[in-house]
């Protein structure tokens, strides 16, 4: 009892400390170094619940599988449990037993969502100078000759107008948008042919992509998943269903073996407008095109050379960082989804990654 009131009284000593915080801190931050930002977006939160057991434990896995060495004394203290003392009874499974002392039970076998993002990572969306300070959702600003809309995602979005090709030139001063699209048509497939298509990309360009056999992916259509391939068998893509997440997929081995160019964006735009909420890249090139798309980064790993793919190209990619993203665009309309894409509905991600000496 004198726990539960103690924690009361820390909940609601942390609400007030916080809402000050947040009025006398941290809008006054946000205003001075961000003012295209609506700084009543953020809030200064202090946790004073334990952490969700089951987030963590998921958090933990993906770090496991990126190869993050974990203490067994960490998984304990988050479950709030204590290790059997000698010759003290307890319970394992079985086919743990005969496991190496100190690795993680069973860890391998948890979903798993967001790390912490690195301190290489940094990440930010350029806005012109001049921009109206706290804007409101549908205000448009001209700067420099483009319009600007902050839309429905608080972001600023640069407008482009469509103009005869005669006024379209590099005085107009006016951009146009992207040139559209490829159309391209994409069916189910069946594990051996995708396997067989996405295998003549060259080494350098499967080492993105998980290299799935046909018969683990004949697995992962057991479990719900889905295979295309474009009708000339150039182009691909896998959705695998996430748990407990109806309707919803990671978007998995992505690639463009020989289409036109750009196919592997309309690829993306029909697994978006499917399901696609969910995926994982390499490098700040895929991270641009998928936050293009309308993906967020939620979590981040560093490179680790124990762990790098076959036929990793050091000399080209360096040793990039490993994003998780989560789709944020709010609309799985395949027309709409392309015109964001065209317009840069999204805003410009501008990706800063702090350079790692080579090993």
């Amino acid at each position: 009892m004198f726990r539960h009131k103690g924690l009361q009284i820390v909940r609601y000593d942390a609400g007030n400390l916080q809402e000050t915080l947040t009025e006398q801190l941290l809008w006054r931050l946000i205003h001075w170094n961000w003012p295209g930002l609506d700084y009543r977006l953020f809030r200064f939160c202090i946790e004073t619940d334990r952490p969700d057991v089951g987030q963590r434990l998921e958090a933990l896995q993906r770090a496991f599988q990126m190869g993050l060495k974990i203490r067994t004394a960490d998984l304990r203290e988050l479950l709030g449990i204590d290790g059997p003392a000698e010759g003290e009874e307890y319970v394992q499974d079985p086919t743990f037993r005969q496991q190496a002392p100190g690795q993680p039970p069973g860890l391998s076998n948890l979903p798993s969502p967001p790390p912490s993002l690195p301190e290489q990572f940094r990440e930010q969306y350029s806005l012109p100078e001049g921009l109206p300070k706290n804007p409101q959702v549908g205000q448009t600003a001209t700067i420099g000759g483009a319009t600007y809309q902050f839309n429905e995602n608080r972001r600023w979005q640069r407008l482009f107008e469509t103009r005869p090709a005669t006024q379209q030139g590099a005085g107009s001063g006016q951009s146009k948008p992207d040139i559209p699209l490829p159309q391209v048509t994409f069916e189910p497939a069946s594990p051996e042919d995708f396997v067989k298509v996405r295998d003549k990309l060259p080494g350098e360009l499967r080492a993105f992509l998980t290299p799935y056999t046909a018969e683990q992916i004949h697995a992962k259509i057991a479990q719900g998943a889905k295979v295309y391939l474009s009708e000339d068998k150039t182009t691909g893509y896998l959705l695998v269903p996430l748990a407990n997440q109806p309707g919803q997929y990671e978007l998995c081995n992505l690639f463009n073996a020989g289409g036109p160019p750009r196919a592997g964006v309309a690829a993306a735009i029909q697994a978006i407008a499917q399901g696609a909420s969910q995926l994982d890249c390499i490098g700040r090139r895929l991270l641009e095109l998928y936050s293009r798309l309308g993906f967020e980064v939620y979590g981040a790993f560093a490179w680790d050379d124990q762990y790098a793919p076959p036929n990793w190209n050091y000399d080209i990619y360096d040793r990039p960082l490993i994003y998780l993203m989560r789709y944020v665009g709010q609309t799985r309309d395949k027309q709409e989804i392309e015109r964001r894409y065209l317009t840069r509905y999204y805003g410009t991600v501008v990706v800063r990654e702090t350079k790692r000496p080579k090993r």
